[in-house]
């Protein structure tokens, strides 16, 4: 069965069946915020690493699949519908979701009702939801918009393991002034204590921030209750483990009339730091400009290399899709998408630097910051530590050691040479796990050393602790 097909000279993949096989999702980044998002908007977000950061929940074994996510309800004075079909799976009379670099667009007509919508993450860590509405039919039209989101408790062991108990070390709001929905998250010994704004450019008629009365007993995001009533504009001051994000706008469009409107998702270590992210796009210009500036960049990458063989597919695999799935390793690889829970630490040695080895030509910059925070994961006597925290350059494992690991580093290093003819960054300085510091060529030097004075009986190199055996 035929899912979808390339358009846009294979920049961007238009899925015209949302009941594809498994989830098909894309990833979305900015600086430190990240999401992935399928083709039904089922899909998480989260701040800087997924194991501390998740902003909101992607429930990765529960029922329906794929949720919760990114979703959009809509009530055309008829029906409520979903632009991604799911969760509702209320028929559409069109449904494309257009999978493009930086962004995720879903484009679906009912009832003579048409929407767009956009999801993407600004250059300076904003998640915004760009959503036209346009009025076929020839009659005016009164048109309610729900955007939902279920909020995460920040950190992945809590939020899997504790979110009975640990509920009330989050609070859920809505601030009238700022429209929006003010989520806080203050338990003392976490990483990141984020204050995060669900904010809405056009004013918000109701809300509900406590998802079982929302969702309702016995239901789901398939039928929650809330969409057979109006919005209780309930709050959980006190916290909750189970917190959701909706709110209602009221759109009244006349015949032939197209509206756009707007929601964004920040998070800062305060509200004022939030709330300036997500004043900055409450008008169409601001988000136009901040699309142009992704595509920008992603022509820019195209642009390092391109090829022509005659073979549409290999070209369109070649030129586009591979500096896609290149980023996405480089940034995600191992740690979340819907089959991995982005649990682990973000950095292993082996993994990351087969990660980074094609990532120097296209993201010299970002290959950089990450090459050199994976060389800390090197003792002072060559030993590579299997996996390391991003931010803390700390391991819970200090005593793990794969002993292929370090070849790994003599190859991407000697694939960055290659591409960048930088021989100086051989000589950069990288301090080691333990103590003291070392160029990047002692680095490799004392790896290779290591290997060869930890050999076995016959000579061959011990293999420490193991995997794919």
């Amino acid at each position: 069965m035929k899912y979808g097909r390339f358009e846009n000279n294979g920049r961007d993949y238009v899925i015209t069946n949302p009941e594809t096989p498994a989830p098909w999702i894309n990833y979305l980044f900015g600086d430190k915020l990240s999401a992935f998002v399928s083709q039904a908007a089922g899909g998480m977000l989260w701040y800087e690493q997924p194991y501390y950061g998740r902003l909101t929940r992607y429930r990765f074994n529960g029922l329906p699949m794929d949720s919760p996510g990114f979703l959009l309800y809509i009530n055309d004075g008829d029906q409520w519908w979903n632009p991604s079909f799911f969760p509702t799976t209320t028929p559409l009379d069109e449904y494309e979701c257009r999978h493009s670099p930086g962004k995720m667009t879903f484009s679906a007509l009912k009832n003579n009702i048409r929407c767009d919508y956009t999801l993407f993450i600004s250059d300076d860590d904003v998640m915004i939801w760009d959503i036209s509405l346009e009025n076929l039919s020839d009659e005016p039209r009164e048109i309610r918009v729900r955007p939902y989101v279920e909020f995460s408790l920040l950190e992945e062991d809590k939020d899997t393991q504790a979110f009975l108990t640990c509920g009330n070390q989050a609070r859920q709001t809505f601030d009238s002034e700022l429209n929006s929905i003010k989520y806080e998250y203050f338990a003392f010994e976490s990483r990141f204590m984020g204050k995060t704004l669900f904010a809405a450019s056009d004013k918000v008629t109701g809300f509900e921030l406590d998802r079982d009365k929302f969702i309702g007993k016995g239901r789901t995001e398939t039928n929650p209750v809330g969409l057979t009533r109006e919005l209780s504009n309930t709050e959980l001051p006190d916290g909750g483990p189970y917190a959701c994000g909706v709110m209602e706008c009221v759109f009244k469009l006349k015949a032939g009339e197209k509206r756009r409107t707007h929601f964004s998702i920040a998070t800062a270590e305060s509200f004022e730091e939030s709330e300036a992210l997500t004043a900055r796009y409450t008008e169409s210009k601001a988000i136009d400009d901040a699309l142009a500036r992704i595509a920008e960049k992603w022509d820019k990458t195209f642009a390092t290399a391109q090829v022509s063989t005659g073979d549409e597919d290999f070209d369109n695999l070649v030129n586009t899709w591979f500096p896609i799935n290149i980023k996405t390793t480089m940034r995600a690889s191992r740690s979340i998408s819907t089959r991995h829970t982005g649990t682990g630490a973000g950095i292993r040695y082996r993994d990351t630097m087969q990660d980074l080895m094609p990532a120097s030509q296209l993201f010299p910059e970002e290959f950089e910051r990450k090459i050199l925070k994976t060389f800390s994961a090197m003792t002072s006597e060559g030993r590579t530590i299997t996996s390391i925290d991003p931010k803390t350059l700390r391991s819970k494992k200090v005593d793990h050691t794969r002993i292929d690991a370090a070849l790994w580093g003599v190859m991407t290093t000697y694939r960055h040479l290659a591409e960048s003819g930088d021989l100086e960054f051989l000589n950069r300085v990288v301090p080691y796990y333990d103590s003291g510091s070392g160029t990047i060529l002692d680095h490799l030097t004392k790896a290779m050393r290591f290997i060869g004075d930890h050999t076995g009986e016959h000579g061959l190199p011990l293999l420490f602790d193991t995997d794919w055996n």
